[in-house]
C-alpha cells in the first residue's frame, strides 16, 4: 500500500489523531532555497493527503533548514 494511503486509512481510522508534516533539507544551497523547498516539500505531502480523500485537521505543516523552525 502506497505510504500517503497508509496515512489517510490511519488518519481516517483515528478522527483525533494530530499529524505534523514536516518537510526538511540539508545545508546544501542557500538558506532562503532551503527554507522554500524545505516548505513545498511538506506543502505537497499535505496537498497528497488531501487529495486522498482525508481533510487536514488537527494537523500543522512546518519546514526545517539549517536547523531554522518556520511555520
Amino acid at each position: 500500500m502506497p505510504p500517503i494511503k497508509q496515512i489517510v486509512d490511519l488518519m481516517n481510522s483515528q478522527p483525533i489523531l494530530k499529524v505534523s508534516i514536516e518537510g526538511h533539507t540539508d545545508n546544501q544551497g542557500t538558506a532562503s532555497v532551503n527554507k522554500v523547498l524545505s516548505l513545498n516539500r511538506a506543502k505537497s505531502v499535505a496537498l497528497a493527503v488531501a487529495a486522498g480523500g482525508r481533510v487536514i485537521v488537527n494537523s500543522c505543516v512546518r519546514c526545517y533548514s539549517r536547523r531554522i523552525l518556520r511555520r
